[in-house]
C-alpha cells in the first residue's frame, strides 16, 4: 500500500479536484465524443478522481470503473460504472486535516486524546467527499442518455411480456367459457402463463432495482377473511381473500391496464371470427 504522511501544522494543501463546477449542465456541450461533450467532460473528471484515489489503493487492487463514452456497452461499462460510483467511498487518508501533532504529546493519555480528535476531523472530511461524489454521480446519471435509452428498452420488453400474458389469458378465458357451456370441468392450461408471468416479474424487479419502484401499483394482498372463490380477477388471473382486497385491486393501475389489454385482444379475435360462441336459443 502507498503511505502518505502529512504532519499537523504542515503547509500541505489538499489539491483534489473541485467538483462543484460539474454540478451544472453548462460544463458540457452536447452528447457526442468531442472534447467538450457530456461524455468527454465526465470521462476526464471521473478519471481524475480515480487517479487521486489510486495513490491510496492497495497494490494489485482493481482500478475504479471508467465512465466510458457515448457508444459504451451498458452491461459491460455503464452498469459497472454506476454500480461502483453510486456508493463511492474514498481511500484517501485526509491526514492533512489533523489538528494535533502526536509527537508533541507529553504522555500516552494525551496522545490518545489527540488521536481521537484527529480521527474525527479525518472522518468528517471523508464523509463530505463521499457525499459530494455520490451527489455528482446522481446528477450525471439523471442526464446520461445511455441510462435513459436502456430504461426505454427495458420498459418495452416489459410491455411485450404483458401483452403476451394478456393474450394467453384471453385464450384461456375462451376455453373456460366453451367448456363451462358444455358443463365440463375446466382444466386451465397455466404453465405457459406462469412462465410468461415469471418473466414479467423478473423484468419488473430489474426495473425496480435499476430505476426505482413504480408507486402507481396498489397492494391488493391485505385482508384476513376466508377465501371466496368468486373473488377472482380473470384479467389478472388472481384470487382474493376479501371483498376489500378485491376492490383495492380493481382500482389499481395494473388491473385497469390488463383489462384494457384483454378487451383489445378479444376484440381483435372477434373481428377474425374467433370470438366466444354464444349460447343457442332454446
Amino acid at each position: 500500500a502507498h503511505t502518505h504522511t502529512h504532519a499537523a501544522g504542515s503547509d500541505y494543501k489538499d489539491d483534489s479536484v473541485n467538483l462543484m463546477p460539474f454540478f451544472s449542465a453548462s460544463c458540457y456541450s452536447g452528447y457526442g465524443n468531442d472534447p467538450n461533450s457530456f461524455y468527454s467532460v465526465y470521462l476526464c473528471l471521473f478519471q481524475r478522481i480515480a487517479d487521486e484515489e489510486a495513490e491510496y489503493m492497495e497494490e494489485g487492487e482493481e482500478p475504479l470503473p471508467p465512465f466510458g463514452n457515448a457508444g459504451s456497452d451498458y452491461d459491460e461499462v455503464v452498469h459497472c460504472f454506476y454500480g461502483y460510483w453510486q456508493s463511492f467511498s474514498t481511500r484517501r487518508s485526509y491526514a492533512w486535516n489533523d489538528k494535533h501533532n502526536l509527537k508533541e504529546a507529553p504522555n500516552r493519555r494525551v496522545q490518545r486524546a489527540m488521536e481521537k480528535d484527529n480521527k474525527k476531523l479525518r472522518d468528517a472530511a471523508k464523509k463530505e467527499r463521499n457525499e459530494t461524489v455520490r451527489r455528482l454521480v446522481a446528477f450525471v446519471r439523471k442526464r446520461d442518455k445511455r441510462v435513459l435509452a436502456y430504461k426505454e428498452v427495458m420498459e418495452e420488453r416489459e410491455k411485450e411480456r404483458q401483452r403476451r400474458v394478456a393474450e394467453k389469458r384471453a385464450r384461456d378465458l375462451k376455453k373456460r367459457m366453451e367448456r363451462e357451456k358444455g358443463q365440463r370441468e375446466y382444466a386451465p392450461e397455466e404453465a405457459e402463463v406462469a412462465a410468461l408471468e415469471k418473466e414479467m416479474q423478473n423484468m419488473e424487479a430489474a426495473l425496480d432495482a435499476e430505476f426505482g419502484k413504480d408507486s402507481d401499483e396498489t397492494d391488493s394482498s391485505s385482508g384476513s377473511d376466508d377465501v371466496d372463490n368468486d373473488l377472482f380477477c380473470v384479467a389478472c388471473n388472481k384470487s382474493f381473500k376479501s371483498e376489500k382486497a378485491f376492490a383495492n385491486h380493481v382500482r389499481s393501475k395494473k388491473h385497469r391496464d390488463n383489462v384494457a389489454l384483454l378487451k383489445e385482444v378479444m376484440a381483435r379475435d372477434n373481428e377474425r371470427g374467433e370470438g366466444v360462441p354464444r349460447e343457442e336459443k332454446g
